[in-house]
């Protein structure tokens, strides 16, 4: 996978990436320099993210769900500084069952919106970890990728077809 360090920051307007983002996976990793903190840290994180697309997509034959997708990018967002990715939960509500709801194309979406968004899908992949454990997850990726329906693939995994998210 190519991965592109932009040098500078985006001018209002002259990116398709939206404003609240600070990375882009589109068949290549993107990342603005400038719009990273310089911390070693936070910009492994932001690739561990964008990786975690990479590795999804492949997986998955593209059929992951954007929250699905995003849920993933936050666990391996975290996975290397907490040694199991869950270590930052978000404050949602119990009712999980809302990422079925959510959009499939989040570039639309407000910053506020977009918040809300990757915190429900946050919390959505790490109560399916609590439940199935990352094997779990793994199993609902690759069947996810044989059969192109995340609610096949759940009831495959869960005897659940919405994963016991809702």
């Amino acid at each position: 996978c190519q991965v592109i360090l932009h040098a500078g920051t985006r001018e209002p307007g002259s990116s398709f990436l939206p404003r609240w983002a600070s990375g882009l996976y589109d068949g290549r990793i993107h990342i603005w320099s400038d719009e990273v903190p310089h911390e070693r840290a936070r910009r492994l994180a932001v690739f561990r993210h964008e990786y975690s697309h990479v590795v999804v997509s492949a997986v998955t034959h593209h059929a992951a769900p954007t929250w699905l997708q995003e849920g993933v990018a936050l666990f391996a967002e975290r996975a290397a500084d907490t040694g199991a990715g869950l270590g930052r939960r978000a404050a949602v509500h119990e009712e999980v069952g809302l990422v079925w709801g959510l959009p499939s194309d989040w570039f639309a979406l407000s910053e506020q919106d977009a918040r809300w968004a990757y915190r429900v899908s946050d919390h959505a992949v790490s109560t399916f970890i609590r439940h199935w454990g990352v094997g779990g997850l793994r199993d609902l990726l690759d069947r996810l990728g044989v059969t192109g329906e995340i609610s096949r693939a759940c009831r495959m995994v869960t005897n659940d077809e919405r994963c016991g998210l809702g």
